[in-house]
């Protein structure tokens, strides 16, 4: 499980950006959510499909938007 704990500053349209977790070197994205302006936390819940499988997580943001990350939570789910 990966959680985002942020913080909108500005903007410009409803469209804020949002959040997701890839592997095979970004190409399969394995989990996304939009981020909310009015919110300050996004949560994806994710499966991998190998124990040791390399991933990353991102954020996007829409142009005229600017947004502070406090930290990124990550925590293993039971099966």
């Amino acid at each position: 499980e990966f959680t985002l704990h942020y913080e909108v500053i500005s903007s410009n349209n409803e469209d804020v950006g949002w959040f997701d977790v890839a592997t095979s070197s970004g190409s399969v994205v394995r989990a996304n959510a939009a981020l909310d302006k009015n919110a300050d936390t996004v949560t994806l819940t994710v499966s991998f499909g190998k124990e040791n499988e390399a991933f990353e997580y991102r954020v996007y943001t829409s142009e005229g938007t600017v947004i502070k990350i406090k930290y990124i939570e990550m925590r293993k789910v039971s099966d």
